[in-house]
C-alpha cells in the first residue's frame, strides 16, 4: 500500500541559500553596470554640450571679427569720401553682440613694396632688423634675383644654380612676389629675420617709395640717412600733428626720393574679437580703393582668419 505525503496549504519549499545569493549578486552587478552606463552617457552629454557651446562661441567670435572688418572699411570709406585725409594708424574698440572687438587700420603706403622698391630700402629694412651690412647686402641681392625676370646673378645674389647647390627642390622664381610670406623661400633667409621684417614689407602699393606718416619705426629706420634720433624725433612730431589735426611735419631729410605723402590705395585691416572666457577670433584683410568707382569704394583683395 503506497504512502502519500500531504502538504499543508500555504506551505512553499525554501530556496537554496546559494541560489538566492547568486541572484542578489547578479542584481547588484546589473545595477552597477547600469550606473556606469548612465554615468558615461551623462558625461558624454556634458562633453557634447560643452563642445557645442564652444563651437557656437567660436562662430560668434568669428562673425563679430568679420563685422569689425566691415566696420573699419566703413570708417575708411567715410574718411576717404569726406575729408580725403588718411585715418593714419587708426584703431577702434566696439562691442558686437557679446564680443569685444578691436580693429586696426594701417596704410600699406607705410611699407616697402617687395616687388618695386629700390635695393636701398630693402637693404635698409634688413639692416634695421639688426643684420650686418655684408649679410644685408647678400640677402638684398638674393631678393632682387628672386623677383627679376632674368637669370643673371648679382654680385652677392642667388640664381637657379645656387638653389640647386643648396639642395633645394626649387629655383629662383624670376618673377614678382605673390605674398610677403614668399620671402621665406629666398635662399638663406633667416627665419628670425623674416619675422622681424615681414610687417615692414608689402606687395600691394606697387610704388617704389613709402609714406613716412604711416610707416612704423623700423620702416623709417630703413630710409637711407635716417638715424635713431631722427626717427624718434619724426615720430614725436607726427603724433603731435595727427593728434591736433595739423599738416604733416617736415621730413628730417628734406625731399628724400624714398618718401611720398600720398595715401593708399591699399589698406590693411585687422580685427580681433573676444567673447570673454569662451572664444577669440581674428581676421586680417587687405582692401583697395577702387579709383574708377570712387575713392570711397573699397574692394577686399586678401582675407585670412585664425581663431585661437
Amino acid at each position: 500500500m503506497e504512502k502519500t505525503t500531504s502538504i499543508a496549504p500555504g506551505f512553499r519549499p525554501m530556496r537554496n541559500k546559494c541560489e538566492t545569493g547568486v541572484a542578489l549578486i547578479a542584481v547588484l552587478w546589473i545595477l552597477a553596470i547600469l550606473t556606469i552606463v548612465v554615468t558615461g552617457i551623462a558625461a558624454q552629454t556634458r562633453t557634447e554640450q560643452r563642445l557645442t557651446r564652444n563651437l557656437i562661441a567660436s562662430e560668434q567670435a568669428y562673425h563679430a571679427a568679420e563685422g569689425g572688418v566691415y566696420h573699419a572699411i566703413h570708417q575708411l570709406s567715410g574718411d576717404q569720401g569726406s575729408s580725403g585725409q588718411k585715418l593714419a594708424l587708426l584703431g577702434s574698440n566696439l562691442r558686437i553682440g557679446g564680443a569685444l572687438v578691436k580693429t586696426e587700420i594701417t596704410d600699406e603706403r607705410g611699407k616697402i613694396d617687395l616687388n618695386v622698391a629700390p635695393d636701398e630700402l630693402i637693404r635698409g629694412l634688413i639692416q634695421a632688423a639688426g643684420v650686418e651690412l655684408d649679410e644685408a647686402s647678400r640677402l638684398t641681392d638674393a631678393i632682387l634675383d628672386w623677383r627679376d625676370s632674368d637669370s643673371l646673378r648679382r654680385l652677392h645674389g642667388a640664381e637657379d644654380a645656387d638653389y640647386r647647390l643648396a639642395g633645394l627642390n626649387y629655383e629662383a622664381k624670376d618673377a614678382e612676389f605673390d605674398s610677403v610670406d614668399e620671402l621665406q623661400r629666398v635662399l638663406d633667409m633667416p627665419p628670425e629675420i623674416f619675422e622681424i621684417v615681414r610687417d615692414g614689407f608689402t606687395i600691394q602699393t606697387h610704388a617704389p617709395d613709402i609714406n613716412p606718416m604711416m610707416a612704423a619705426p623700423l620702416v623709417l629706420a630703413a630710409i637711407p640717412g635716417m638715424t635713431e634720433e631722427l626717427v624718434s624725433g619724426f615720430i614725436e612730431a607726427r603724433e603731435a600733428s595727427l593728434a591736433e589735426g595739423l599738416p604733416a611735419p617736415a621730413f628730417p631729410l628734406g625731399g628724400s626720393p624714398y618718401i611720398t605723402f600720398e595715401n593708399g590705395p591699399a589698406y590693411r585691416v585687422n580685427a580681433r574679437a573676444e567673447i570673454p572666457s569662451r572664444a577669440v577670433a581674428r581676421i586680417g584683410a587687405v582692401v583697395v580703393a577702387d579709383r574708377q568707382r570712387g575713392p570711397a569704394d573699397f574692394s577686399i583683395i586678401a582675407w585670412s582668419s585664425s581663431p585661437y
